[in-house]
């Protein structure tokens, strides 16, 4: 397993031994191997995306969340995406060309974990592309997420991604903040829209208390969520109400194999194995703006 000077990686490695003794399923771990599949000449960050930065690390600023790094693997996974035919027209999807979901695409690019994904088609903007993400629930989601650290994020013309993570593998080495951007007229409305996440969403632990000076944090809505998952771990952040989780996952049944949460409070993992007597699970209940593995076994579509 690739090194990286985590509490998560050291957690994942107990929670292999402790599952593996069980007989139960285990969250995927990722060997550090050769980037394959993700050539690119666009990884480096020009201004347009330096100042998407600064516009998404103002919004979690917001609501008390840490300002997010550049991950060198999420960026090259985001540059790759925007450029690829998937980015635009018909084919717009978060499932690539190549038929990768982003956990993959990610661990394909170099990150050594699962990413959640935000893009968007037709916005001449990083402005106006983040006040559309903030306007919808799974992008917003995503975006204010606190368990995220780093970021990746790629443009190609008016094709827009946004990779989030929770392992850091930034080095320490970031950017300097660009200058702010000259007052322009208000973007006329663009034809196409934002699409969410990873499917859309991804794991998170709960948002912090603000401070006195931040904003409330959101409030996500209770329903009309719908999730494109590919089979394998999905990174997810979880947007409805606070429901059982048997519930929760109905649209998933036959499908799904286990939900993760990692516990940052208590510093190990936590499951939900649905189908399993109910004492091996660790919890029971989704809780919204928490980010979640879900694995399957099979791609589906998660509707709550």
């Amino acid at each position: 397993m690739r090194s990286v000077s985590t509490p998560l990686a050291v957690a994942a490695g107990a929670l292999l031994l402790a599952l593996a003794a069980a007989g139960l399923p285990l969250p995927h771990v990722f060997p550090a191997h050769a980037i394959t599949n993700c050539e690119t000449s666009e990884e480096g960050l020009n201004a347009a995306e330096l100042e998407m930065l600064a516009l998404i690390n103002a919004e979690r600023a917001k609501v008390g969340a840490p300002a997010l790094k550049v991950s060198p693997g999420l960026n090259r996974t985001a540059a790759w995406k925007s450029a690829d035919s998937s980015a635009y027209g018909p084919g717009f999807s978060h499932r690539d060309s190549l038929g990768r979901w982003p956990s993959q695409r990610a661990r394909d690019c170099g990150y050594p974990g699962d990413a959640a994904e935000n893009i968007a088609y037709g916005y001449p903007s990083p402005a106006a592309t983040v006040a559309a993400w903030m306007g919808s629930a799974g992008h917003r989601a995503n975006i204010l997420n606190a368990t995220y650290v780093v970021i990746g994020l790629g443009q190609h013309g008016t094709a827009w991604t946004n990779n989030f993570g929770f392992v850091d593998d930034s080095g320490g080495t970031q950017p300097p903040p660009p200058p702010p951007p000259p007052p322009t007229a208000t973007q006329p409305q663009p034809p196409a829209t934002a699409t969410a996440t990873a499917p859309r969403p991804s794991p998170t632990a709960t948002m912090p208390a603000p401070t006195a000076t931040a904003t409330q944090a959101p409030v996500y809505p209770a329903a009309g969520v719908h999730m494109e998952l590919g089979a394998g771990v999905n990174m997810v952040t979880y947007v409805g109400a606070e429901q059982p989780a048997a519930r929760a996952l109905q649209s998933l049944d036959g499908v799904i194999r286990a939900v993760y949460e990692w516990n940052v409070a208590a510093g190990r993992w936590e499951r939900y194995l649905p189908g399993r007597p109910g004492y091996v699970s660790t919890f029971t209940t989704l809780k919204p703006g928490r980010v979640y593995l879900v694995e399957l076994t099979w791609a589906g579509t998660w509707v709550y």
